[in-house]
């Protein structure tokens, strides 16, 4: 989703987002509180079996180093694990410094590097693998 979406746009975003909650994904729009702006989206793709759940996020170049990650994914652990999730995890390019940075400071504990991981974008990258457990400090709380 890219910033200055018609409401169409915005809409119909919002809708496709929606039909993936039933099968163990929710996403939820990063809006400003002042007007609405959607500034990122955060969620899960949860795996009932393993009750755990990968957590993704992203936000515009606009909204970056405000703390809005950190607050929108600090949340969506607190539900995670409220909800039964045992594991939360997260996969991040090991150059994606920011990102890597951010799992960090949100507690979550690097593993390793998952090496050709997944296809993505016509590429298989090496990615980072974080964890955080509900036992975990959660510094987003202090």
């Amino acid at each position: 989703m890219q910033e200055g979406l018609t409401e169409l746009d915005a809409r119909e975003w919002i809708e496709r987002s929606n039909e993936w909650w039933p099968h163990g994904q929710p996403r939820f729009a990063i809006a400003d509180p002042g007007d609405d702006r959607v500034l990122g989206q955060v969620g899960m793709a949860a795996n009932e079996h393993l009750r755990s759940a990968e957590a993704y996020y992203w936000v515009s170049p606009t909204a970056r180093r405000r703390g809005i990650a950190s607050r929108a994914l600090g949340l969506v652990a607190d539900w995670a694990f409220e909800e039964g999730v045992e594991r939360l995890f997260l996969l991040i390019h090991p150059e994606n410094t920011p990102s890597n940075r951010l799992a960090e400071r949100l507690g979550f504990s690097r593993e390793g590097v998952l090496r050709s991981y997944e296809p993505f974008k016509g590429h298989r990258p090496d990615l980072a693998s974080w964890s955080l457990l509900p036992h975990d400090p959660r510094p987003w709380h202090r």
